[in-house]
């Protein structure tokens, strides 16, 4: 539980956040009645605006407490068992929809999440977001293209030391149970929002499919010396998209592992 919270100005250089990742910082590490000293906060933030200076929040917290909820958010400081959660400098009106849809389509759910709500926590005007985005589906398209470069580059980086293929692709197992734990096992942004999507909602679709595409592609590529590529790519494909799915279902990790030893035998 928090003991404290207050305001101060400072020049960091971890600038990072927005009111909607602050409230969602705060809801799950477990302050209460958050939403009674939102409109307190969003005024100090919107001042510190304006006046175009950086400030963070301190939170005097437990280490312990905050490890998983807050990795998923990015540039933090956490130190001294305090927290710095970091604001940056003003947005641009489009950074600022994207990344706060981006937080609550992945948190809350795409059919959960309305227009008004997007537009009052990103702190724009209606007119402003439809001079950038034609309809919510719009939105999503980019929250989608921008978790695409993020996933794909992530999961390249953390198996980069391996230098055998084989090893990339088990190695990318212990990738999704970093990820996944860190996230307090929310799942996959593609698989949650396909299955939470109106029929005529193509774009959205579009992009998820492009992705599970360039993840297959990707396992493909590292498996061209192997016999049977196609179909051995193929399998380890579902033990990865099955392992994500399986183990937001059941809160732990157990799938994970046990999708890694099944393609340890596919691959020896």
């Amino acid at each position: 539980m928090l003991d404290s919270f207050s305001l101060i100005k400072w020049k960091t250089i971890f600038p990072y956040g927005s009111i909607s990742i602050l409230k969602s910082v705060f809801n799950r590490i477990g302050l209460l009645n958050f939403n009674n000293k939102f409109s307190f906060l969003k005024q100090k933030f919107t001042s510190a605006y304006n006046e175009n200076i950086d400030c963070f929040l301190r939170i005097n917290i437990c280490k312990a407490n905050v490890k998983i909820a807050l990795k998923q958010y990015r540039p933090v400081c956490l130190k001294i068992n305090a927290l710095y959660v970091c604001t940056m400098k003003k947005q641009g009106v489009k950074e600022r929809i994207i990344e706060t849809a981006s937080n609550l389509f992945y948190n809350q759910g795409y059919n959960q999440t309305g227009i008004n709500q997007i537009i009052e926590e990103a702190g724009v005007a209606k007119a402003s977001m439809y001079q950038h985005f034609r309809s919510k589906e719009d939105i999503a398209v980019a929250y989608l293209q921008e978790r695409h470069i993020n996933w794909m580059g992530d999961l390249k980086s953390f198996v980069s030391n391996e230098k055998i293929n084989t090893d990339k692709i088990i190695r990318s197992f212990d990738y999704l149970q970093n990820w996944l734990s860190e996230v307090d096992y929310r799942g996959c942004g593609f698989q949650n929002i396909i299955c939470d999507l109106p029929k005529d909602h193509h774009k959205i679709k579009d992009q998820v499919i492009l992705h599970k595409n360039d993840v297959k592609e990707l396992l493909l590529n590292l498996l061209q010396e192997e016999k049977n590529p196609v179909q051995l790519c193929n399998e380890l494909l579902v033990l990865l998209e099955g392992a994500i799915i399986l183990s937001q279902i059941q809160n732990n990790n157990w799938p994970i592992t046990a999708a890694k030893n099944a393609a340890k035998k596919l691959l020896s």
